[in-house]
């Protein structure tokens, strides 16, 4: 019998599956999407249930609680901004999907989770933060380093180009530095800017770190002649 044929391309690692990515995605949209919305603009002491303990109170600082420096990302202050944060998570799921990225990846974006958050400790304001539009912002900036890294398989220059292109632009745009607290007519709530800043640097960092320590999941290209 003779012998079967060598492949012309050189088989490689095996290809990316997102899985972690979803798992990461579902972890911030199951909660949020159970615990609905609450009235920002009241007292969070008028807000029902257990919600008000779920939330991060920057001017505190440290002196809080440790879960809320994830849970604050679990609730969100209209419908509107309720709504508008699922769907980026959708679509946040849905590129990673398509992108194929690897476990690290997730690994990056559930890290720049609390990361997001740390950053506002201390500050005057916002009193009180809530929402995941932060956390969406570092799975963007992840999303976009890994592309532009183009160390897996699905990953396409162009595309990380724009998003993180997109995403300084946006946030440039918002000037954090000088205004801690702008209204958004989308939201019908008052946003901190902040919170996109630090979590745009929060995953943008750590997607440099965990994308350089994974190795590469590129097809070897076949040797010339």
């Amino acid at each position: 019998m003779a012998p079967a044929p060598e492949p012309d391309f050189p088989l490689g690692p095996a290809p990316s599956r997102p899985w972690a990515w979803w798992a990461v995605a579902l972890l911030l949209g199951a909660p949020a999407l159970w615990l609905g919305w609450v009235p920002l603009a009241h007292d969070p002491s008028t807000w029902p249930g257990l919600t008000a303990q779920l939330a991060l109170y920057p001017p505190h600082g440290w002196d809080q609680a440790p879960w809320r420096w994830w849970t604050c990302a679990w609730l969100h202050g209209s419908p509107a901004h309720h709504l508008g944060n699922l769907v980026g998570l959708v679509v946040m799921a849905a590129l990673g999907q398509q992108a194929r990225l690897p476990s690290s990846a997730a690994l990056a974006w559930l890290l720049s989770w609390p990361l997001t958050h740390l950053a506002l400790a201390g500050q005057a304001l916002p009193t009180v933060y809530i929402g995941a539009s932060g956390v969406l912002h570092a799975g963007a900036a992840i999303l976009g380093v890994y592309h532009l890294l183009d160390r897996h398989e699905g990953a396409r220059r162009s595309i990380g180009t724009l998003l993180l292109g997109g995403l300084f632009i946006k946030v440039f745009m918002e000037n954090p530095w000088q205004h801690p607290l702008i209204t958004s007519a989308d939201s019908a709530i008052t946003v901190a800017p902040w919170a996109h800043l630090s979590g745009s640097l929060a995953g943008g960092v750590l997607g440099l770190i965990f994308g350089w320590l994974k190795p590469s999941t590129r097809p070897t290209p076949p040797p010339s002649n």
